[in-house]
């Protein structure tokens, strides 16, 4: 439609030219937006950590920052 619009003259080339490319650049932001929102939630499914068995932790001193 646009270029339809540009080839009978209602806008011109350089003004379709332009709008073009940031629609093309805006196009790439979404996509790149989208895989990051996909490795997000892939490094959210990674967070959850389970046990295969019950137990205890015994003799354990934990202070911030330490791991169990």
């Amino acid at each position: 439609m646009s270029a339809t619009l540009a080839e009978e003259g209602w806008v011109s080339k350089n003004i379709y030219q332009q709008v073009a490319s940031t629609m093309h650049q805006l196009e790439a932001a979404v996509a790149v937006d989208r895989a990051a929102i996909v490795k997000a939630q892939l490094d959210l499914s990674r967070v959850i950590v389970r046990s295969p068995v019950n137990g205890y932790v015994t003799n354990l001193l934990a202070q911030l920052g330490d791991y169990a």
